[in-house]
């Protein structure tokens, strides 16, 4: 029950588990860097922890375009560089064929 922080709205990300310590939780890094924002960063990625991620997409490295609820994770996670890390909740997900 924790508030939405913000939205991400068709935001491009890589599918990937959170970390070596967390290996059955599902993440999608932001390739965009701060979701939402439009200038440089200093720090690591957001980072969305996604509640409802379908099984049949649980493939690490894919590249996806999602929208999603993003609410404050209060330091559940840490990662190992410093990124924000959210709890994601997704409108839509869908895959990201574009070439890198």
């Amino acid at each position: 029950m924790r508030p939405t922080i913000k939205i991400a709205n068709q935001a491009k990300g890589r599918i990937t588990i959170l970390s070596a310590q967390y290996p059955d939780t599902w993440a999608i890094i932001s390739e965009e860097g701060i979701i939402g924002g439009s200038t440089p960063i200093f720090d690591g990625p957001d980072i969305v922890v996604v509640c409802n991620f379908p099984d049949s997409l649980k493939i690490s490295g894919q590249r996806v375009i999602f929208s999603a609820k993003l609410k404050d994770s209060c330091g559940d996670y840490e990662p190992s560089w410093n990124s924000k890390v959210y709890y994601g909740y997704l409108s839509a997900l869908l895959l990201n064929e574009d070439e890198e």
